[in-house]
């Protein structure tokens, strides 16, 4: 088909833009010269060019985790907008996940890195010489996992500093977790058994364990929690007298 344009004139030389053109087809251009007394020959045709836009967005993610890691699968966009796709770009959830780029030839990757038991998704956009096209529907959510779990090892250097009715209870967290995230501790003051838990991770490594007698001795362990179970109790700690203000005195003269 044949698409005519007019071009204002005046200057030597001139350029138009050219709408309505159809992405993905190659099209050609020849320009005439007009003035009152008609038009020129047609200049030389130019060489072939291709209008392109963005691709559209690759459909069917799929993400299957394994440990520290997921495989994603996806298919090609439906149009590529016109000029060749020339890599795909991974993007994950969690903003402590790069991007990943993937070569066109591909319609998969494999994505290193992540944290297991941390929930993650994907979406993935198609390239080619204009940008990046809109991206994917998220993949399904899922949680990347390591080898089975065992209880994490037991918490060390437990030391404590009594208050008024509670002690301060600190640790180190356990060097061996299980092969899985240390989620939380529990404290436990003996005798008498008063405990307090904790669920805020590897580093949440003290505690305040109130219930406690002022004038009593005391003595704490710590145990470790995972997803597979407790640890075994630490060593105790030093030996704590919760106490309070001293009464004033009484018949002062």
């Amino acid at each position: 088909s044949q698409l005519e344009v007019a071009a204002p004139a005046g200057a030597a030389s001139a350029s138009t833009t050219v709408t309505g053109l159809t992405n993905g087809e190659p099209v050609t251009f020849t320009v005439v010269a007009v003035n009152e007394a008609g038009e020129s020959p047609k200049s030389a045709q130019t060489p072939a060019v291709r209008p392109a836009g963005l691709p559209g967005a690759p459909t069917a993610v799929s993400a299957t985790p394994g440990s520290h890691q997921a495989v994603l699968t996806w298919h090609a966009p439906s149009s590529d907008g016109g000029a060749e796709i020339v890599e795909y770009i991974v993007t994950a959830s969690s903003s402590e996940i790069p991007p990943t780029r993937v070569p066109a030839t591909s319609l998969a990757a494999t994505i290193r890195g992540l944290m297991n038991d941390d929930p993650v998704c994907f979406t993935v956009a198609a390239v080619n010489h204009v940008g990046a096209g809109r991206a994917s529907e998220a993949s399904e959510m899922v949680t990347p996992v390591g080898p089975p779990a065992t209880a994490p090892g037991a918490p060390s250097s437990v030391s404590a500093s009594a208050k008024d009715g509670a002690a301060l209870v600190k640790w180190q967290a356990p060097a061996e977790t299980g092969g899985a995230v240390v989620t939380g501790y529990i404290v436990t003051a003996s005798p008498g058994g008063a405990t307090a838990e904790i669920n805020d991770g590897p580093d949440a490594t003290e505690v305040v364990v109130a219930g406690l007698q002022n004038g009593a001795s005391y003595t704490f362990t710590v145990k470790a929690v995972n997803r597979a179970g407790v640890s075994a109790e630490s060593t105790a700690s030093n030996n704590v007298r919760p106490a309070g203000p001293p009464q004033p005195p009484v018949a002062v003269t």
